[in-house]
């Protein structure tokens, strides 16, 4: 009986040991960033090739062609091997154009082709025929525009 009582603690102490010594498996998926990544900025989104976003949590900079993002369900820990803390968020970017000429912000509201409204909260000045837009929207709410490639602060979008 002692004889069975030792071989069963060595058993069980060998179980523990090897448990705590065995690495655990950890859930993650792979993602791809869409371009040109230039490093992360704290706050931005960057479209990945899935049709999702990785939000940056951090700043943190380096140049890579298409890295590839390593996340734990949502919540990602490495870019291209190197530690970076994100999120992975739902979102879609919608492409339109403002409807005729645009002359800039002063406080209006311009049409876009698509049916949307630009809003104008600003004043700024400068002329193109029927830019491109490209809206930015994650979990619902619009993150940003940009009108010509450029982020345009103190505008925003609507339906009616």
């Amino acid at each position: 009986m002692v004889f069975c009582m030792k071989k069963i603690n060595v058993i069980m102490f060998s179980i523990l040991i090897f448990s705590f010594l065995t690495p655990m498996k950890v859930l993650s998926a792979t993602y791809k960033i869409a371009d040109t990544f230039d490093g992360c900025e704290h706050g931005k989104y960057y479209p990945l090739t899935n049709g999702r976003y990785l939000r940056c949590d951090q700043y943190k900079y380096f140049y890579k062609y298409r890295p590839d993002v390593i996340a734990d369900g949502n919540k990602v820990y490495a870019i291209d091997g190197r530690e970076v803390r994100g999120t992975i968020v739902q979102g879609t970017t919608i492409n339109t154009q403002i409807n005729g000429e645009w002359e800039g912000c002063d406080f209006d509201t311009h049409l876009l082709t698509n049916g949307y409204y630009l809003s104008c909260n600003s004043y700024f000045y400068e002329y193109a025929y029927m830019p491109q837009v490209e809206i930015l929207i994650i979990d619902g709410d619009v993150k940003s525009v940009k009108i010509n490639g450029d982020t345009k602060d103190g505008v925003s979008v609507f339906t009616r």
